[in-house]
Formats: structure tokens, C-alpha cells, sequence
């Protein structure tokens, strides 16, 4: 009797072990695996907002790079051809071009978007309404 009292505190103590070391590794390869990946949070803080402009569009900014990390252009109706030239220029990322109908849906994309920096325009700050800073961590006017 006292045999089997001994053996069966024996299997309950190695499988105590047993989980704790499995618990360990799972969490070691957890951790190794978060260092090689990037953080989406790191990611969101590149992303960035562009309110198109004329003005905006001739600076030479370098609309590949902007979206390929995530970035987004809203294009006012009233500028569809800069839109269109836009989208052949990156064929792949036609789906971050946003054709907005109005300002108030520009506002209200803004909104929704929540990206990292919001870039407008000078002539674009007197129509901003003053929420917005809530939704974007930045502001930057060019």
C-alpha cells in the first residue's frame, strides 16, 4: 500500500514537471518569435494620412514607399485626374487611393482611418474640424 501511495505521488510530481517545462518552452519560443516579427503598433506608427492637394502632389513626395507602409491618399472628387494619375503610378496599391465626394467624407475618413500623421495642406486647417486630433496622433502641414 504504501508502494502505490509512493508511485502515484511520483507520477503526479513528474507531471507537474512535465507541464511547467512545456509551459517555459511554449513561452521562450513566444518570446523569440515577437523579437523577429515586427509589432503591428510599429507598423500603425508609420502609416500616415494624405489629404491630396495640387500642391501636394508636385512636391515629389514618394508615393511608393508612403504606401507601401501602410499610408492612405484621399483625393477629393473635384481632383480625380490627379487620382487617376495616382493609380497608374501604383498600379498595386490602387486600393489605398480614397476618392471622397465631399469635405465632410473627408473629415469623416480621416476619422475612420485613425492612422499615425495626418499630412494636409495650409489651406486645409481652416476647414479641419477640431476633433480630429483625437483620431490622429500628428498633424503635419506642408
Amino acid at each position: 500500500m504504501v508502494r502505490q501511495r509512493h508511485r502515484g505521488t511520483a507520477i503526479i510530481s513528474i507531471g507537474i514537471v512535465s507541464t511547467i517545462a512545456l509551459v517555459a518552452t511554449g513561452w521562450f519560443i513566444y518570446q523569440c518569435q515577437n523579437r523577429l516579427t515586427t509589432p503591428k503598433s510599429e507598423l500603425k506608427r508609420n502609416a500616415k494620412c494624405f489629404i491630396l492637394t495640387p500642391e501636394m502632389f508636385s512636391q515629389g513626395i514618394n508615393w511608393k514607399q508612403e504606401v507601401s507602409h501602410g499610408s492612405v491618399v484621399l483625393v477629393s472628387s473635384e481632383l480625380n485626374n490627379l487620382a487617376d494619375e495616382l493609380k497608374s503610378i501604383l498600379p498595386s496599391h490602387q486600393h489605398r487611393i480614397i476618392i471622397v465626394d465631399n469635405p465632410k467624407a473627408i473629415w469623416s475618413a480621416v476619422r475612420h482611418l485613425k492612422k499615425y500623421e495626418l499630412i494636409i495642406s495650409r489651406n486645409q486647417i481652416s476647414s479641419m474640424p477640431a476633433d480630429i486630433r483625437r483620431y490622429v496622433s500628428t498633424i503635419s502641414v506642408v
